[in-house]
């Protein structure tokens, strides 16, 4: 997994159009349910498995419906 660091510059932030920031908002998804498995509210399969989905939807939408 690659990380990517996005710092706040104290400006104005921008409005984020969800479509351009594909990686932001697959990251936020990893990391909601990577939080849910350690306080034991997901399983690691089951996290694995919400992954794999998450993965398989990108791959089947490339212009993602992020609203759904």
């Amino acid at each position: 997994m690659n990380y990517h660091k996005y710092v706040y510059t104290g400006g104005p932030a921008e409005e984020l159009n969800v479509l351009e920031c594909k990686e932001l908002v697959t990251g936020i998804r990893t990391a909601i349910l990577i939080s849910l498995e350690k306080r034991k509210l997901l399983t690691t399969f089951q996290r694995e498995r919400c992954m794999d989905k998450l993965s398989l939807h990108n791959k089947n939408n490339p212009e993602n419906n992020w609203n759904e």
